[in-house]
């Protein structure tokens, strides 16, 4: 049976995880399928059991549908255009607004794409007590309506100064808050700030003063300096390195920035936050004294790794029996190491399959040695004598192997020879 139910209730039916799929299963012995929520498709659900428990899978989804209430919100039709809207969201989602009105048995989802080229400001509030629901529908209204236009404004400041507005431990923007009844909105590497008037007055004055303040305590801060380093894209990722761990490291320890409170920052593909529009070029700005040393820590990485990249270039690939791998390898390793510290290259051995990366000419003269290994163990004979152990002895002399040895000697044996003797050798005749 096909039963339309609004797609903005599907979610109610899947459940966490799909336990609402599950116990629907349980209960009405009906396997209900619903279309995933991230396609766009229409209101219909499909419920499949035997005939007879059909009906009784179709009144459990429709009560279960209608047990819940679902309200919308659109920012949208709160805000005057996109900016204010993206401006009124960045700084109720800043200052956990949306988390505070949440209450138990109430979801509150807020959208996700708000910064898109197509945002969507839509809100949805879902929950069994409709009373509840309502409440905080009010309550998301009435945030929209708090803040019109008026009371948002920018100012754009040097992110290298950014910790001077701050002041220690916040001070600074504590100080503003007082004064003004304004709220700062910093953005990490963004040179605008966001400046929200909190008050009831007259936001307009608060805001312009704010931003003046701002300025001027920018202007007769340390002096910032630029600097433009051409380096292909290719490299950038090796500056920047896990989460950023190795940019960190190159601009070093920052913490006695927080007196002064300027900072360094560096931009990795130019200014440009799209990786498809990044430049072959990294910009370091900062207080002047410490933008030279972090242009060098990054150049000076850069041609490190170059210099890796150059003697790791080559690659020799090519195969062995696999039985004499573990002849090449030797006992613990010892010969292949051997192999890398003599020419300086990397090598892998595995199952007859060998690698080598290095300087070409390394990596060639290492595979000869390779292969020269092999072709000396293909050489090799091994014949096996069945001579019981009494007799061992007889073998061995008063003087020990170099007995045996002389014998082979004797017997113009013009190769190197190895003789194992014991029990081991030759189980089937036990000797």
């Amino acid at each position: 049976m096909t039963v339309d139910v609004p797609r903005t209730q599907h979610r109610f039916l899947i459940g966490d995880r799909g336990e609402g799929i599950k116990s629907l299963l349980a209960e009405t012995g009906c396997a209900v399928i619903v279309p995933p929520l991230h396609i766009d498709a229409d209101d219909k659900i499909v419920i499949r059991s035997e005939r007879t428990k059909v009906g009784v899978g179709l009144d459990k989804v429709l009560e279960r549908a209608a047990e819940m209430t679902l309200v919308t919100v659109d920012l949208a039709t709160y805000t005057d255009n996109i900016t204010h809207a993206r401006y009124l969201y960045r700084y109720a989602k800043r200052q956990n607004l949306f988390a505070k009105m949440s209450s138990e048995g109430v979801n509150l989802t807020i959208p996700k794409n708000v910064m898109a080229e197509n945002p969507s400001f839509i809100f949805e509030i879902d929950g069994k007590d409709a009373t509840q629901v309502q409440a905080v529908e009010s309550s998301l209204q009435s945030l929209f309506t708090s803040f019109p236009s008026t009371h948002f404004s920018t100012v754009d400041i040097d992110p290298c100064l950014h910790g001077v507005l701050i002041g220690k431990r916040g001070q600074g923007l504590q100080s503003i808050k007082e004064q003004h009844e304004v709220y700062c909105l910093f953005d990490d590497s963004d040179p605008e700030i966001l400046l929200v008037y909190e008050g009831s007055a007259s936001p307009s004055s608060s805001l312009s003063s704010v931003a003046e303040h701002l300025q001027t305590l920018a202007s007769t801060t340390a002096d910032i300096e630029e600097q433009s380093l051409h380096i292909a894209r290719k490299y950038h990722k090796i500056i920047v390195g896990p989460n950023g761990t190795t940019l960190n490291a190159l601009i070093g320890d920052q913490s006695d920035r927080v007196v002064s409170g300027t900072r360094i920052h560096v931009y990795v593909g130019g200014k440009s936050r799209d990786p498809e529009k990044q430049d072959d070029v990294v910009i370091v700005r900062g207080p002047a004294a410490d933008v030279a040393r972090v242009a060098k820590n990054i150049t000076d990485h850069v041609a490190e790794a170059k210099h890796t990249e150059f003697i790791t270039s080559h690659v020799e690939e090519f195969s062995i029996p696999e039985a004499y791998s573990k002849n090449v390898i030797g006992r613990g390793g010892k010969r292949i190491q051997e192999l890398r510290d003599r020419f300086g290259v990397s090598i892998k051995v595995d199952e007859g399959k060998v690698h080598i990366q290095g300087v070409k000419k390394n990596a060639e003269e290492a595979k000869k040695s390779i292969l020269h290994i092999v072709s000396e163990l293909k050489d090799d004979t091994i014949t096996r004598l069945p001579i019981k152990n009494e007799h061992h002895g007889h073998l061995i002399g008063e003087k020990g192997i170099p007995s045996l040895k002389s014998l082979l000697m004797r017997r113009q044996c013009t190769t190197v020879t190895r003789t194992v003797l014991g029990e081991n050798s030759f189980p089937e005749t036990g000797g």
